[in-house]
């Protein structure tokens, strides 16, 4: 009797220490995943100049005001975040050169950080 109390609290002993070592490694697991993620994912900026909108997104995803509009607006929004290199030769006839624009690309994407962020601007969307 006084053998199998023993190895019942052995068996408590061990069941506890296997726990312990699995929540440490669920909470490790979640905090790389958190700190791997991109900090300025979501954040949303206004222009003190033109009052536009500036949403920080993950590469390869559309901005909010891009989703709430429809198809074309969407496919333009993404054919930008692919295509810095063409749109940054073609001028803006919008009048924004006032507002700091310098190409057509600066209506739809206000800065990259390649493979990780994109942040859009509304201003093609309005």
């Amino acid at each position: 009797m006084a053998q199998r109390k023993k190895m019942q609290q052995k068996r408590s002993k061990w069941l506890w220490v296997g726990l312990s070592f699995g929540l440490i490694l669920l909470i490790g697991g979640v905090s790389v995943y958190w700190q791997a993620r991109p900090l300025t994912a979501g954040i949303i900026e206004r222009d003190p100049r033109s009052n536009d909108l500036w949403e920080t997104v993950e590469v390869g995803k559309l901005p909010s005001f891009a989703l709430a509009q429809g198809a074309k607006v969407q496919e333009v929004y993404h054919y930008a975040a692919q295509n810095p290199e063409t749109l940054k030769y073609i001028p803006c006839y919008c009048g924004c050169g006032g507002i700091g624009h310098t190409s057509n690309l600066s209506c739809y994407v206000r800065r990259s950080n390649p493979n990780v962020t994109v942040t859009f601007n509304n201003h093609g969307a309005t």
